[in-house]
């Protein structure tokens, strides 16, 4: 806390923080760990608000504030996906299931 550089400058605490990041829920925002794997559910609330597991909630967690509700055509929600999609075709896979946007 005394010194936030040493993020930059040090790998292993880069790791670290964003091991951290990935793994902590932020207030009402699950952790990305818990999206990814399936372990969060929505609840009829979040639900009701169009909220889903899946590729848009994790942008949420990640960047929500800058990117969410800009609609699908915001450049840098949609070089995101375009990014997403690319590496799910790499490897065969295909990004189907509900909960792409964060709008």
């Amino acid at each position: 806390m005394d010194n936030p550089d040493l993020v930059e400058e040090n790998g292993l605490l880069a790791f670290a923080s964003a091991i951290w990041f990935y793994m902590t829920p932020d207030g009402v925002k699950p952790s990305m760990h818990d999206v990814i794997t399936k372990f969060w559910a929505p609840n009829a609330h979040e639900i009701s608000q169009g909220i889903n597991p899946g590729f848009g909630t994790t942008v949420a967690i990640i960047n929500g504030e800058e990117e969410c509700g800009l609609g699908w055509d915001h450049t840098v929600g949609a070089t995101r996906y375009w990014y997403y999609q690319q590496n799910l075709s790499y490897f065969g896979l295909f990004a189907g299931e509900p909960g792409q946007s964060c709008a």
